[in-house]
């Protein structure tokens, strides 16, 4: 067992059986402090919040749980599946079986589910006949993949559940839904899962369902702001979900938890209070009741009804009064605050908007009717000067924890990156210069 970075342990296992099986029981003791506990191939990764919890008693818990450790009994999930993916005549001439091989040999294997990961409930399948666990991932990656998409790559099977960004080989499709928010337990398939697929023809298949809409907009009594303007990015988030990663959800959240903190405490919010997330150009909003709200991003423009207003501090508004926020300048996002937090969908726990895989609401469109519940807390008053950092567009230092066989990492160090226009809520890309 060791550290991982500052809020993380990792305890190793020796298989993706165990590991799953040592997080589950983690999971189930419901330990003080523990954020979120994810099962990899052979390890167990816990997320802890040090403000709540010591480092040795979480390890403590995990060295019981490894003597309670008992494996478990999977299921066998049987998924139709129509074998005629774009990539299926590729990977049959890579791993020298031909198209019909292909479809064989995935008829005759008889998967394991190993991990989920990257997206809610995409399963990692192992035990691929060896010609196919050598196909690699597409040299380029497909900006969508449709949900059901049966893929190959790396040494692993899966399925894709949600319509996403991915670089694996598509080889079918199934119609099974693998991943609804609403209906315990969410993920159709766990670890340790038997999966075998079962050929269809396409026209037995039901045909893929609609890609979910934005969810925000909701008409109630509690309406503050009605949006005129979306402005270029604008999404409810808050500090996100979390006790989610063992099914593939990813976190969301705010993209600068500093600011956004900073914004609900202003106008007297519950910490993780949801906000709305500016992202280079703010929305215009109408008002609709009396409210106060706080607007906090270094050099963001703000006006209500034309005048120009300062940022960073906790700001009246009358209904019939319209609130602009403009450029969020060179720190890229803003956070507006309203009295009492932003309501919304609650998916995992959280009304954040996740970009990825469509979990919340979508970004603001016109016409969506913005809720708050009533404010409790005092408010303050300003920010402190300097509280902001006014440092963006410069240049800044990674700081970068080592790890056991991270010795890649030294490749990166001393080197300068300039981040690329390809870049937003889903990742950073960087090149060298």
């Amino acid at each position: 067992m060791r550290s991982l970075g500052d809020t993380a342990l990792l305890r190793e296992a020796a298989d993706a059986d165990e590991a799953g099986t040592l997080a589950e029981i983690l999971r189930r003791s419901s330990e003080p402090g523990v954020l979120d506990v994810v099962a990899g191939l052979d390890s167990v990764v816990v997320h802890l919040d040090p403000a709540v919890t010591e480092r040795e008693l979480v390890a403590e818990e995990l060295r019981r749980a490894r003597a309670r450790t008992v494996r478990r009994r999977g299921r066998t999930v049987v998924l139709p599946t129509s074998f005629e993916g774009p990539d299926i005549e590729e990977v049959g001439e890579m791993s020298g079986l031909g198209a019909e091989g292909v479809r064989q040999a995935l008829m005759s294997a008889s998967l394991r589910v190993s991990v989920l990961g990257f997206t809610p409930g995409f399963a990692y399948l192992s035990g691929l006949p060896a010609p196919l666990a050598a196909v690699p991932r597409r040299a380029t990656p497909r900006q969508s993949v449709p949900a059901g998409s049966v893929a190959l790559a790396g040494g692993y099977a899966a399925v894709y559940p949600q319509s996403t960004p991915g670089g694996w080989q598509l080889i079918g499709r199934t119609d099974v839904v693998l991943f609804d928010p609403e209906v315990v337990p969410y993920a159709v398939l766990r670890p340790g899962d038997r999966v075998r697929f079962k050929p269809v023809s396409a026209d037995a298949l039901a045909p893929a369902p609609p890609e979910p809409g934005p969810r925000l907009s909701r008409r109630d009594d509690g309406c503050v702001f009605v949006v005129e303007s979306p402005g270029t990015f604008t999404t409810l988030q808050d500090r996100g979900r979390l006790g989610f990663a063992h099914l593939g959800v990813p976190r969301a959240g705010a993209a600068d938890p500093v600011a956004y903190a900073l914004a609900n405490a202003l106008v007297g919010n519950q910490p993780g209070s949801a906000c709305l997330e500016v992202t280079a150009t703010g929305p215009d909003l109408r008002c609709r009741r009396d409210t106060y709200l706080a607007v906090v991003g270094w050099d963001t423009a703000v006006a209500i009804d034309g005048r120009p207003v300062k940022t960073g501090r906790v700001l009246p508004i009358a209904p019939g009064q319209r609130l602009s926020v403009g450029s969020a300048g060179r720190a890229l996002r803003a956070y507006v605050a309203v009295r009492g937090g932003f309501t919304g969908p609650l998916v995992f726990g959280s009304r954040s908007a996740d970009r990825l895989v469509g979990l919340g609401g979508g970004p603001l469109v016109a016409g969506d009717e913005l809720s708050s519940r009533e404010g409790e807390g005092p408010m303050a008053d300003h920010l402190r000067p300097g509280s902001v950092d006014a440092g963006a567009g410069q240049s800044r230092v990674l700081r970068v924890l080592p790890v056991e066989d991270g010795s890649w990492v030294g490749g990166l160090l001393g080197r300068a990156f300039v981040v690329e226009p390809a870049s937003d809520r889903v990742g950073i890309r960087v090149r060298p210069v």
